[in-house]
């Protein structure tokens, strides 16, 4: 099975040049685990390269010098990859896998008329389409609109949105099939450290809250413009439960744009050049993450108990599968985002109805059933180790393609 992967700098899959100019060196892409596999397993990684202007010569450059870049940092082997500009004459035994966010849509620049271009050259070529919805939920109505004129084969997601949400099949209705749940898998690194007793009695609250989602998709859907209320709703009472949780959840804020943007790619080819070269690299963060600022591993087993809140738009956190693998007892919503990976109420997590009140109650209630809480804690931590791991998680994405595949030869 012929994997092609579409610009594998953009965001998802290792360090970014981006994350790397702003101090985030540590920041790996959600879906670098299914990037490894395929480096691993195949002679060859395939790469699409595009901005919606690749046709021309100079634009080509740009991309190829960026890739090159990419590589470098994150210590791979040019001679891994065969990389494409143009995929309209490949044969139909590729799987294209690419991205909703900033390929179909994005949060600002809906009309950009490369979104539109990349929509068009996948309409006409022959190649499986699979679009990851990350971020779905950003200028909804207009990434469908694309989404549906590329002829899409498959999109997969954390949750299966198709059974499990309004909000998908207000705007993404014409898709009449399941959405194919792929669950998150955690570093390596997040490992249970400390024995559950010596941990604090009450939750950690992680996560951070977006800025106002500003288009009219989202807006007269929800009637209002948080993406993650929950989060809020923790954020703005953090002060008013110190018995009850220790919030680590902040606001991401506005990046400055007044900077003179010559000097701002200097100094970003300067950082790169001395990360390349393990020279001291220079912070520029230009937005505000608590939860980035400290060692996520450290601070899970801090706690005996924790709760990273859910998207409105029906999308868990990767939070829920670092904190679980680190032996700390999750706190989610009673949703089928989680039962349909297999997750059991008070076995491998507590369920709550949603509600701040419940979520409450809750952590209240397991602070005096300590042995039932560390029950849930280590079952949760065995499944997700057993079963969101980077090989499992993978190779049944991989079989259950095949299976696909075989079934309908028209992967449509």
């Amino acid at each position: 099975m012929k994997f092609i992967i579409h610009n594998p700098n953009q965001l998802w899959y290792k360090l970014t040049l981006g994350n790397l100019i702003s101090g985030k060196s540590y920041w790996k892409g959600k879906y670098e685990f299914f990037f490894d596999y395929l480096y691993q397993n195949n002679e060859f990684v395939y790469v699409y390269l595009d901005n919606g202007n690749s046709k021309k010569y100079l634009e080509r450059f740009k991309l190829y010098f960026k890739f090159l870049l990419w590589i470098k940092i994150n210590k791979l082997k040019r001679k891994k990859f065969k990389i494409f500009y143009d995929i309209k004459n490949l044969e139909d035994d590729f799987f294209l896998f690419t991205f909703f966010h900033l390929n179909f849509s994005s949060v600002e620049e809906i009309n950009k008329k490369r979104f539109i271009n990349f929509s068009n050259a996948l309409r006409h070529s022959k190649v499986k389409k699979i679009v990851n919805l990350s971020h779905y939920g950003y200028n909804s109505s207009i990434g469908s609109i694309n989404l549906k004129n590329a002829e899409i084969a498959l999109l997969i997601s954390e949750n299966n949105l198709f059974r499990n949400s309004l909000f998908f099949n207000h705007y993404f209705g014409w898709y009449k099939k399941d959405v194919y749940q792929i669950p998150y898998v955690p570093q390596k690194r997040f490992i249970r450290k400390k024995a559950f007793k010596n941990r604090k009695n009450i939750a950690m609250a992680i996560g951070s809250i977006t800025l106002p989602i500003k288009d009219s998709s989202f807006k007269s859907f929800f009637k209002h413009e948080i993406l993650q209320p929950m989060r809020l709703k923790l954020f703005n009472e953090k002060d008013n439960h110190p018995d009850l949780y220790d919030c680590y959840i902040s606001k991401v804020v506005s990046k400055n744009k007044n900077s003179n943007p010559l000097l701002t790619k200097l100094k970003g080819l300067l950082i790169i050049y001395n990360y390349i070269y393990n020279k001291k690299t220079e912070s520029n963060l230009s937005i505000d993450r608590k939860y980035h600022s400290y060692d996520m591993v450290d601070k899970f087993n801090d706690y005996k108990m924790f709760v990273c809140p859910e998207e409105i738009i029906d999308l868990p956190a990767i939070g829920f599968v670092e904190g679980m693998a680190c032996g700390t007892a999750y706190f989610g919503k009673l949703d089928p985002m989680y039962s349909d990976l297999g997750m059991i109420d008070k076995k491998h997590y507590v369920g709550y109805d949603g509600t701040f009140e419940d979520l409450l109650y809750k952590i209240k209630y397991y602070q005096n059933n300590l042995d039932e809480l560390h029950e849930i804690a280590l079952n949760g931590q065995k499944f997700v180790n057993q079963n969101f791991n980077a090989n499992s998680v993978s190779s049944k994405f991989m079989t259950d393609l095949n299976k696909m595949t075989l079934i309908n030869k028209n992967y449509v």
